[in-house]
Protein backbone atom coordinates (compact mmCIF):
# COMPACT_ATOMS: atom_id res chain seq x y z
CA UNK A 1 0.00 0.00 0.00
CA UNK A 2 1.23 3.50 -0.86
CA UNK A 3 2.05 5.47 2.29
CA UNK A 4 2.00 8.98 0.79
CA UNK A 5 -0.34 11.05 -1.37
CA UNK A 6 1.69 13.79 -3.02
CA UNK A 7 0.82 13.24 -6.71
CA UNK A 8 -2.23 12.18 -8.69
CA UNK A 9 -0.54 8.85 -9.44
CA UNK A 10 -0.09 8.18 -5.73
CA UNK A 11 -3.73 9.15 -5.10
CA UNK A 12 -4.89 6.68 -7.74
CA UNK A 13 -2.69 3.98 -6.19
CA UNK A 14 -4.18 4.55 -2.73
CA UNK A 15 -7.73 4.52 -4.10
CA UNK A 16 -6.98 1.16 -5.73
CA UNK A 17 -5.72 -0.14 -2.38
CA UNK A 18 -9.11 0.67 -0.86
CA UNK A 19 -11.22 -0.87 -3.62
CA UNK A 20 -11.20 -3.99 -5.75
CA UNK A 21 -9.79 -3.38 -9.23
CA UNK A 22 -13.08 -4.16 -11.00
CA UNK A 23 -14.75 -1.21 -9.24
CA UNK A 24 -12.42 1.18 -11.08
CA UNK A 25 -12.73 -0.24 -14.60
CA UNK A 26 -15.38 0.67 -17.16
CA UNK A 27 -17.00 -1.67 -19.70
CA UNK A 28 -14.14 -1.18 -22.15
CA UNK A 29 -11.53 -2.10 -19.55
CA UNK A 30 -10.26 1.47 -19.05
CA UNK A 31 -9.26 2.83 -15.65
CA UNK A 32 -11.84 5.46 -14.69
CA UNK A 33 -10.25 6.59 -11.41
CA UNK A 34 -9.29 9.97 -13.03
CA UNK A 35 -13.00 10.51 -13.74
CA UNK A 36 -13.84 9.94 -10.07
CA UNK A 37 -11.17 12.51 -9.12
CA UNK A 38 -12.72 15.02 -11.53
CA UNK A 39 -16.21 14.41 -10.13
CA UNK A 40 -14.83 14.92 -6.61
CA UNK A 41 -13.37 18.27 -7.69
CA UNK A 42 -16.77 19.35 -9.02
CA UNK A 43 -18.19 18.59 -5.57
CA UNK A 44 -15.38 20.51 -3.84
CA UNK A 45 -16.22 23.59 -5.92
CA UNK A 46 -19.85 23.35 -4.82
CA UNK A 47 -19.12 23.01 -1.12
CA UNK A 48 -15.81 24.70 -0.26
CA UNK A 49 -15.63 28.43 0.47
CA UNK A 50 -12.30 29.17 2.12
CA UNK A 51 -9.65 31.90 2.09
CA UNK A 52 -7.35 29.98 -0.28
CA UNK A 53 -10.06 30.35 -2.93
CA UNK A 54 -10.30 34.14 -2.60
CA UNK A 55 -9.08 36.32 -5.44
CA UNK A 56 -9.56 39.80 -6.88
CA UNK A 57 -9.76 41.17 -10.39
CA UNK A 58 -10.28 44.66 -11.85
CA UNK A 59 -12.37 45.24 -14.97
CA UNK A 60 -13.06 48.44 -16.87
CA UNK A 61 -16.37 49.11 -18.60
CA UNK A 62 -16.40 49.49 -22.37
CA UNK A 63 -17.98 52.25 -24.43
CA UNK A 64 -19.98 49.75 -26.53
CA UNK A 65 -21.62 47.82 -23.66
CA UNK A 66 -20.91 49.84 -20.51
CA UNK A 67 -23.43 47.87 -18.43
CA UNK A 68 -21.72 44.48 -19.05
CA UNK A 69 -18.51 43.33 -17.33
CA UNK A 70 -17.00 39.93 -18.08
CA UNK A 71 -15.78 37.62 -15.32
CA UNK A 72 -12.67 35.42 -15.21
CA UNK A 73 -13.03 31.77 -16.23
CA UNK A 74 -12.25 30.57 -12.71
CA UNK A 75 -15.05 32.69 -11.17
CA UNK A 76 -17.18 30.77 -8.69
CA UNK A 77 -18.99 33.32 -6.51
CA UNK A 78 -18.66 37.03 -5.73
CA UNK A 79 -18.00 38.16 -2.17
CA UNK A 80 -17.78 41.91 -2.86
CA UNK A 81 -18.09 44.13 -5.94
CA UNK A 82 -17.05 47.79 -5.96
CA UNK A 83 -17.43 50.40 -8.70
CA UNK A 84 -14.99 53.30 -8.99
CA UNK A 85 -15.89 56.18 -11.26
CA UNK A 86 -16.79 59.69 -10.14
CA UNK A 87 -17.87 58.03 -6.90
CA UNK A 88 -16.93 54.73 -5.26
CA UNK A 89 -19.74 52.37 -4.33
CA UNK A 90 -20.21 48.87 -2.97
CA UNK A 91 -22.67 47.31 -5.40
CA UNK A 92 -25.65 45.37 -4.10
CA UNK A 93 -26.79 42.19 -5.82
CA UNK A 94 -30.20 41.83 -7.47
CA UNK A 95 -31.78 39.17 -9.61
CA UNK A 96 -31.78 39.96 -13.32
CA UNK A 97 -35.55 40.52 -13.44
CA UNK A 98 -35.42 42.81 -10.39
CA UNK A 99 -32.65 44.82 -12.03
CA UNK A 100 -34.58 45.17 -15.26
CA UNK A 101 -37.84 46.08 -13.48
CA UNK A 102 -36.21 48.71 -11.28
CA UNK A 103 -33.79 50.32 -13.73
CA UNK A 104 -34.64 49.28 -17.31
CA UNK A 105 -32.36 51.57 -19.38
CA UNK A 106 -31.68 54.12 -16.63
CA UNK A 107 -28.20 55.66 -16.76
CA UNK A 108 -26.07 56.99 -13.93
CA UNK A 109 -23.67 55.76 -11.25
CA UNK A 110 -23.86 51.96 -10.79
CA UNK A 111 -25.49 50.91 -7.51
CA UNK A 112 -26.58 47.32 -8.19
CA UNK A 113 -25.56 44.34 -10.26
CA UNK A 114 -26.96 41.03 -11.46
CA UNK A 115 -25.23 37.87 -12.64
CA UNK A 116 -25.81 36.77 -16.22
CA UNK A 117 -23.94 34.17 -18.29
CA UNK A 118 -20.64 34.57 -16.38
CA UNK A 119 -20.98 38.34 -16.66
CA UNK A 120 -21.97 41.18 -14.37
CA UNK A 121 -24.73 43.51 -15.51
CA UNK A 122 -24.53 46.93 -13.89
CA UNK A 123 -27.37 49.30 -13.06
CA UNK A 124 -27.85 52.12 -13.54
CA UNK A 125 -25.85 51.93 -16.79
CA UNK A 126 -22.62 53.91 -16.27
CA UNK A 127 -22.19 57.01 -18.44
CA UNK A 128 -18.42 57.19 -17.92
CA UNK A 129 -15.57 54.70 -17.89
CA UNK A 130 -15.88 52.82 -14.63
CA UNK A 131 -13.50 50.43 -12.91
CA UNK A 132 -15.14 47.41 -11.31
CA UNK A 133 -13.28 45.58 -8.55
CA UNK A 134 -14.51 42.03 -8.11
CA UNK A 135 -13.57 40.13 -4.96
CA UNK A 136 -14.54 36.53 -5.56
CA UNK A 137 -14.08 32.85 -4.79
CA UNK A 138 -12.30 31.03 -7.60
CA UNK A 139 -12.68 27.46 -8.74
CA UNK A 140 -10.17 24.86 -7.65
CA UNK A 141 -7.63 24.16 -10.37
CA UNK A 142 -7.91 20.47 -11.34
CA UNK A 143 -4.92 18.28 -10.56
CA UNK A 144 -3.19 16.51 -13.46
CA UNK A 145 -0.55 13.85 -13.91
CA UNK A 146 2.12 16.55 -13.51
CA UNK A 147 0.52 19.31 -11.41
CA UNK A 148 -1.26 19.65 -8.09
CA UNK A 149 -3.06 22.53 -6.38
CA UNK A 150 -3.25 24.12 -2.93
CA UNK A 151 -6.11 21.86 -1.80
CA UNK A 152 -4.37 18.65 -2.79
CA UNK A 153 -1.07 19.80 -1.26
CA UNK A 154 -2.72 20.81 2.03
CA UNK A 155 -5.55 18.29 2.36
CA UNK A 156 -4.72 15.19 0.28
CA UNK A 157 -7.04 13.16 2.48
CA UNK A 158 -10.02 15.16 1.16
CA UNK A 159 -9.13 14.09 -2.36
CA UNK A 160 -9.00 10.48 -1.20
CA UNK A 161 -12.36 10.63 0.58
CA UNK A 162 -14.06 12.52 -2.24
CA UNK A 163 -12.74 10.12 -4.88
CA UNK A 164 -13.92 7.12 -2.85
CA UNK A 165 -17.42 8.65 -2.65
CA UNK A 166 -17.59 8.79 -6.44
CA UNK A 167 -16.19 5.28 -6.83
CA UNK A 168 -18.76 3.93 -4.36
CA UNK A 169 -21.56 5.67 -6.29
CA UNK A 170 -20.33 4.07 -9.51
CA UNK A 171 -20.26 0.65 -7.83
CA UNK A 172 -23.76 1.29 -6.40
CA UNK A 173 -22.49 0.49 -2.92
CA UNK A 174 -24.88 2.59 -0.86
CA UNK A 175 -23.30 1.73 2.51
CA UNK A 176 -19.88 2.92 1.37
CA UNK A 177 -21.37 6.01 -0.26
CA UNK A 178 -22.85 7.02 3.09
CA UNK A 179 -19.66 6.26 5.02
CA UNK A 180 -17.29 8.12 2.69
CA UNK A 181 -19.73 10.97 2.18
CA UNK A 182 -19.95 11.53 5.94
CA UNK A 183 -16.15 11.61 6.21
CA UNK A 184 -15.89 13.93 3.19
CA UNK A 185 -18.54 16.29 4.59
CA UNK A 186 -16.85 16.43 7.99
CA UNK A 187 -13.51 17.27 6.34
CA UNK A 188 -15.04 19.99 4.16
CA UNK A 189 -16.83 21.49 7.16
CA UNK A 190 -13.57 21.49 9.10
CA UNK A 191 -11.68 23.24 6.29
CA UNK A 192 -14.40 25.89 5.94
CA UNK A 193 -14.52 26.43 9.71
CA UNK A 194 -10.75 26.73 9.99
CA UNK A 195 -10.71 29.27 7.17
CA UNK A 196 -13.52 31.28 8.75
CA UNK A 197 -11.74 31.28 12.10
CA UNK A 198 -8.44 32.40 10.56
CA UNK A 199 -10.17 35.32 8.81
CA UNK A 200 -12.09 36.47 11.85
CA UNK A 201 -9.35 36.08 14.44
CA UNK A 202 -10.45 37.29 17.88
CA UNK A 203 -12.87 39.84 16.51
CA UNK A 204 -15.09 40.56 13.56
CA UNK A 205 -13.48 39.98 10.19
CA UNK A 206 -13.13 43.08 8.02
CA UNK A 207 -12.41 42.69 4.34
CA UNK A 208 -9.49 44.88 3.31
CA UNK A 209 -10.35 46.90 0.20
CA UNK A 210 -7.32 47.74 -1.89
Amino acid sequence: MSTTITTRAELIAVVKDYLIESALIDSSGADITPLFIQLAEFEFNRRLLCREMEDRVEKTTSSTSPEIVGLPNDFLMASLIISSGTSRNILRKMSLDQLEYRYSNTTGTPLHYAMYNNQIRLAPIPTEETTIQVYYYKKITPITSSTTNWLFDTYPELYLYGTLVQAAKYAKNEAEVVDWLNITSATINSINALSDQSKRGNGAYKLQIR
